[in-house]
């Protein structure tokens, strides 16, 4: 994937900004068709140590 692959897939996509239990929540589209790329991305990024 090229950057501007990932930009227009990942990271310009609608949302809300929601919270769920005191914590924001990001609320895709039910529709994103790259929903499962996005939560494995998340998911990879969370595991990262700073």
């Amino acid at each position: 994937m090229t950057l501007n692959t990932l930009r227009s897939q990942l990271l310009l996509v609608s949302g809300e900004l929601v919270k769920v239990e005191h914590r924001p929540t990001l609320k895709l589209p039910a529709n994103f068709l790259y929903k499962d790329v996005f939560e494995y991305a998340i998911r990879k990024i969370d595991k990262l140590k700073f």
